[in-house]
């Protein structure tokens, strides 16, 4: 076990630090030194697993089939001997090289799914039906590379952690892109809809060849699938048209009783809301200092996929909220403004 902790400091040294993909913000190709770091977390898991039969190998199959329960509890005890270096090689593979890697592939996939914004979901898209849509000619050919060129080239076990955190962070960033996305008519609605559910799919199929057979509804308790499916319910939510004269305690107590609703972060159902104000109402990541779609996004996400709290740097939802406040404060401030000059 020494030994093996000895070895895993010397290995932590041994992970290139550099760039784990070339080229723009997008795409996945990845570099040089993303294929040593591979190469090292392959060399590691087999460190593992060749540690991991070591107690079977040595003192229970020389004696199938006739091996006796002492066979067995020593072969029990050996395991729980050799535990703490295993833990130690795991530690270092999540540390030095599955957690950035993780995160720079998040990072790659932010713009790409930020791109919705440039009127992915607007009427002038609704002309032809056979055109591919904004999931289909953005985000899945994305998808297919992470899981063919990157993930495929990580030993199983290790591919199922970036593939869960991968999937997880696609379904919340893209939940949120659609939440801000002003206007969205009927056509975007449906646009929209139908992509959601192809990315489910999509998500499903990355855990399937990845992740050991982990279904996205398993995902950090459930969350990111039950919101995803909870949006699709949202969109089509016509509280303030049923009710337009209403009081808006109102209607926010009908809103907060729906059942989709509670499944949704506050701020997803919040930046929803923006499409329904006024024109003098700036959404919140243009009227932000965040000029970047994708990290405006990411800034407010569950810590569990990179947002901020993941470092202990604040909660996402509060963070959120004051941009909504912000947003309000300044909508109020040119309401007046007018009023006066008219």
């Amino acid at each position: 076990v020494d030994m093996v902790q000895q070895f895993c400091e010397s290995a932590a040294g041994a992970a290139s630090g550099a760039d784990f993909f070339e080229g723009g913000d997008d795409g996945i190709r990845i570099t040089e030194g993303c294929r040593h770091d591979l190469a090292l977390v392959g060399l590691l898991s087999t460190l593992a697993d060749a540690l991991g039969r070591i107690p079977d190998s040595i003192f229970v199959a020389p004696y199938r089939p006739v091996q006796s329960d002492q066979h067995e509890e020593v072969a029990r005890d050996c395991a729980t001997a050799l535990s703490p270096a295993v833990a130690e090689i795991q530690n270092l593979v999540m540390t030095a090289v599955l957690a950035p890697l993780s995160e720079a592939t998040c990072a790659r996939l932010s713009p790409v799914l930020a791109k919705m914004h440039l009127g992915a979901y607007g009427a002038e898209t609704a002309g032809d039906e056979a055109a591919p849509s904004f999931f289909e000619r953005e985000v899945a050919p994305l998808l297919e590379a992470v899981s063919h060129d990157l993930l495929e080239k990580l030993p199983a076990e290790y591919a199922g952690a970036v593939a869960a955190r991968v999937a997880a962070y696609v379904t919340y960033a893209y939940v949120s892109n659609v939440a801000l996305l002003r206007p969205l008519g009927e056509t975007g609605r449906l646009g929209v809809t139908r992509d959601l559910a192809d990315l489910e799919l999509a998500l499903e199929q990355l855990l399937g060849r990845n992740a050991g057979g982990e279904a996205l509804s398993e995902l950090l308790g459930g969350a990111p699938y039950a919101e995803l499916r909870a949006v699709r319910q949202m969109l089509y939510w016509t509280g303030l048209a049923d009710a337009p004269d209403d009081a808006p305690d109102d209607v926010a107590r009908r809103l907060a009783e729906e059942d989709w609703a509670r499944a949704v972060r506050p701020s997803t159902v919040l930046h929803h809301l923006f499409s329904y104000g006024p024109r003098l109402l700036s959404s919140p990541h243009r009227a932000s200092e965040e000029a970047d779609v994708g990290r405006f996004v990411t800034s407010f996400l569950p810590a569990a996929v990179g947002g901020p709290g993941a470092d202990g740097d604040g909660d996402g939802e509060a963070l959120a909220w004051k941009r909504i406040v912000a947003c309000c404060e300044k909508c109020r401030q040119r309401s007046t403004v007018e009023v006066r000059g008219a």
